[in-house]
């Protein structure tokens, strides 16, 4: 309930920071947050350490990050493909947009260019 209020108590173009998660599902009314350009910005809570052992995973290798990536897309691509992630039972888990000169990669939809993740 609290998480939920939150965006009432914040002034008109002001910020929401939730740190921590809750199990259920949180609404919102859309005028709430769109009308008055509330901005939401949620943290799982983790700890230096967290991010320290999450760090050395990937870097001994323990966890491929590649996995989690769903779809790969260029620029060029980018207003088609975002039409087909919005709808209901869409299967992007994590969308790669690339940029520039550098190659695209495995999987890719368009050109090539330089990388930058979105979720």
């Amino acid at each position: 309930a609290s998480m939920e209020g939150a965006p009432r108590l914040v002034a008109p173009g002001g910020r929401v920071v939730f740190v921590g998660h809750t199990p259920g599902e949180l609404t919102f009314p859309n005028p709430l947050l769109h009308g008055r350009e509330v901005q939401l910005i949620a943290s799982r809570n983790a700890t230096r350490g967290d991010v320290e052992a999450v760090v050395a995973a990937l870097r001994r290798g323990d966890v491929d990050p590649t996995a989690w990536i769903s779809v790969r897309v260029d620029a060029a691509g980018l207003v088609d493909a975002i039409a087909g992630w919005a709808k209901p039972g869409s299967p992007i888990t994590k969308a790669v947009v690339t940029w520039g000169d550098a190659p695209a990669g495995p999987g890719s939809l368009g050109a090539s260019g330089g990388e930058q993740a979105a979720s």
